[in-house]
């Protein structure tokens, strides 16, 4: 994904520019301070999305900019970030597609953003030859995957210990429902994985009160048996 962030402040921008950095798959193609080069880079580069600040340098608006926009067809997604009160309503009406908050919201603008870009890893899914054709870089895609893959579990193993057969449970579990959708399961593979681990340790605690039975030992026992019913309705479908 492509952005373009137009943001008087330098000391903001550069901060946008590291944390997107950090994001897989998201790359900032360009940066502006006022409405000119804001308009012109835009309209040269043709970013995925436009994260777009209200107050410019040389007193321009970026509601201007956002109206300018829309008025020429621009097809991405601009999203408006400010500290001022009460101006999300505007721009929403104005054609923005999010506001977010600067002082307090741009974890959650980063988080919103990463989401986004799982959806290339959905099209990574559908093959190689298929996420060639639409222009995505497969091998990098894979690469970038398995590193995020490989961190994740590292940093739960670390902190929680093994937790066997989770990983294989849930997102199939979330796919057999919601298919092969990355952006629309990451939510429920989370909120599924939490429940299931939270229900998993009130039974071992629970079974031989005043006694607890280790979380991966009861997880084994229910993910095995949970894992052979997947299997098996795989091969009877």
């Amino acid at each position: 994904m492509n952005i373009f962030i137009v943001e008087d402040s330098p000391v903001i921008r550069r901060v946008m520019v590291r944390r997107l950095g950090d994001i897989p798959e998201i790359r900032v193609v360009g940066e502006a301070e006022g409405e000119v080069d804001a308009l012109c880079g835009i309209d040269q580069l043709r970013p995925d999305t436009v994260l777009l600040d209200i107050s410019l340098a040389r007193a321009g608006s970026g509601l201007q900019v956002l109206k300018q926009l829309r008025q020429d067809g621009y097809p991405g997604r601009i999203i408006m970030v400010s500290t001022q009160e009460g101006c999300s309503d505007a721009c929403i009406q104005a054609g923005a597609d999010g506001f977010y908050d600067k002082a307090s919201g741009l974890e959650t603008l980063f988080d919103d953003l990463a989401c986004v870009a799982a959806d290339r890893f959905t099209v990574a899914g559908m093959g190689e030859d298929f996420a060639t054709n639409v222009g995505l870089n497969h091998r990098r895609l894979v690469v970038v995957g398995l590193a995020i893959v490989a961190m994740v579990t590292a940093s739960v193993v670390v902190t929680a210990g093994v937790v066997p057969f989770l990983g294989l449970i849930v997102p199939n579990v979330v796919a057999l429902f919601i298919g092969d959708n990355v952006r629309r399961g990451l939510p429920w593979v989370a909120l599924l994985g939490v429940a299931l681990v939270l229900a998993c340790d009130v039974v071992g605690r629970l079974v031989l009160h005043p006694y607890e039975i280790p979380l991966g030992t009861v997880m084994g026992v229910l993910g095995s048996a949970l894992f052979l019913v997947l299997l098996l309705r795989g091969r009877s479908a």
